[in-house]
């Protein structure tokens, strides 16, 4: 991958020095859910780094916390985050809900069913991760530029994306990739063994956006007349989910006036067309599409718009329907890839929890057996 020029590295470093405050046992990338579980089973025994380019952890359970709300309203808990992720979803293996049972019962919520589990995610939907990477060490707000090994040791270079002009390098004997495929594959271009499987991935993608606006009985007419619909409008508009409501202002407020928190999904294959645009351009979209499905202008529906947000998501699976190998791909040397493309045929958090849980096992595993060779 090129290096920007104006990268600033840090030097003088011995990397392998057990005093070097930046080097870890492990180092994973992405404190999404498989990394945040590859986190938390291995920080019982060693030292873990998480690096992660977004200010915090989560991935796809992250959430938004709400600003600029009228007067009064600011404190009302409904708004005080919107999730731009999965508040539910289904686990079908038994292995997987009774590894959640044990571990996040104070961030889930689980009911069971004919065919498996239902999964709540309690509270803001980012808690979760949040909880499981605590032991480790974090680097959040930095994007990783190079993985290379250097003697033995891989060293990681990160880009501040807080601090201009400046990088940091870390180092580990063990370094998991647990970023989407198309990170990935610039991160590991000289491991060649892993251009097959990872060209193998099918990508997708997601735009959402999070809009907090003047709840109005015919609004809500709108929204419930076009989720009945079975497609997509001409503008790649697929859902509208009221997923907030205030219908008594609070003391204070300057306006009596009832809100509601809207998000706004748009179709996959539009959002795979647009996935590259920029997010004010997608933003403008939302709210167009938005105000023709409202039946009022922009101009009116801006006006009413207190909070708005817009968000891409990007999904990896296998192609077709079978799975990789392995939940995660081992490239020797302590060098891996997990991630829930790596289980296509189950849902994206059960498969995500999965490649965690195996990627970790392996890395104890080879330990195991380097101590018992050291012996």
């Amino acid at each position: 991958m090129d290096h920007p020029n104006s990268l600033v590295p840090q030097k003088n470093i011995d990397l392998t020095s057990p005093n070097n405050s930046n080097h870890y046992d492990v180092i994973v990338i992405g404190a999404g859910l498989t990394g945040a579980i590859v986190a938390h089973q291995l920080s019982a025994s060693k030292s873990v780094l998480v690096i992660e380019k977004a200010r915090g952890s989560g991935g796809r359970l992250s959430s938004k916390r709400v600003s600029g709300l009228p007067q009064g309203y600011e404190n009302a808990p409904q708004f005080s985050s919107a999730s731009l992720g999965c508040d539910e979803f289904s686990l079908s293996t038994q292995t997987v809900h009774t590894y959640l049972s044990r571990l996040c019962t104070d961030a889930l919520a689980m009911t069971e069913l004919d065919d498996g589990y239902k999964c709540a995610v309690k509270g803001r939907s980012s808690a979760w991760t949040r909880a499981l990477i605590k032991e480790s060490s974090l680097a959040f707000h930095e994007r990783v530029q190079s993985v290379v090994m250097h003697d033995g040791i891989w060293t990681v270079t990160t880009e501040c994306l807080s601090e201009q002009n400046i990088s940091k390098t870390y180092s580990a004997s063990h370094v998991i990739l647990t970023t989407p495929p198309k990170q990935t594959i610039e991160l590991v271009t000289a491991q060649r063994d892993a251009m097959p499987l990872l060209k193998g991935v099918e990508h997708s993608a997601c735009w959402l956006s999070v809009l907090i606006l003047e709840d109005l009985p015919a609004y809500r007419k709108a929204i419930e007349t076009f989720n009945a619909q079975l497609s997509p409008n001409s503008m790649g508009l697929v859902h509208c989910q009221v997923f907030a409501e205030l219908d008594t202002p609070h003391v204070g407020a300057e306006k009596a006036r009832a809100l509601m928190g809207l998000k706004l999904f748009a179709d996959e294959g539009w959002s795979k067309e647009n996935a590259d645009a920029d997010k004010q351009t997608i933003m403008a979209n939302f709210v167009t599409l938005l105000a023709e499905l409202l039946g009022v202008s922009v101009d009116q529906l801006v006006e009413q718009i207190t909070f708005k947000h817009c968000h891409r998501w990007l999904y990896s699976r296998p192609m077709g329907s079978t799975c990789l190998p392995n939940a995660y791909a081992n490239l020797g040397a302590g060098l891996m890839l997990a991630g829930d493309y790596f289980c296509g045929a189950i849902s994206g958090i059960e498969s995500a929890i999965i490649s965690g849980c195996e990627a970790s096992q392996q890395v104890i595993a080879e330990n195991a057996l380097e101590t018992e060779a050291s012996l």
